[in-house]
């Protein structure tokens, strides 16, 4: 059964996800993240001041992991209806990432066995920065 004729494919989407704890510090980050759908694929515009700096000029790999992790597990959950836990994450930084730049991170998911759905990111500039894989898993779920 393909989750995908499910789910619409086009659209619009904001989120706005509640964060505490440690989670508190990169809310401004996610705060009112806008989602574009386009066939097959999760879009997300994405610009970060310098509070986000873990040295001059350079934003934190933590904070760009964590947006990898936020954005694909908005489309994990978005192609299956279900809540997802992220079970494996791996980012590749190919470029720093700069504060106050403009960036697009481009999301595609794909089903997997029993609920698991896989999902690869991009984050793009001019040229792509830094790409990501992940699982997903649905919550409660083995």
């Amino acid at each position: 059964m393909s989750m995908a004729a499910e789910v619409p494919h086009a659209g619009e989407g904001r989120v706005s996800p509640p964060c505490s704890g440690s989670a508190s510090s990169y809310r401004a980050a996610f705060d009112n993240l806008r989602y574009r759908y386009e066939l097959g694929l999760t879009l997300c515009d994405i610009r970060l001041g310098v509070e986000f700096s873990s040295h001059p000029g350079h934003i934190h790999g933590g904070l760009v992991a964590t947006l990898f992790d936020e954005v694909m597990g908005h489309a994990a959950y978005r192609s299956s209806g279900r809540p997802m836990v992220t079970t494996l994450l791996r980012v590749r930084f190919i470029e720093p990432l700069a504060p106050e730049t403009d960036y697009r991170l481009e999301v595609k998911v794909e089903a997997g066995a029993d609920g698991w759905v896989n999902v690869n990111g991009e984050l793009h500039h001019d040229s792509m920065v830094a790409a990501a894989s992940a699982s997903f898993r649905p919550l409660g779920g083995a």
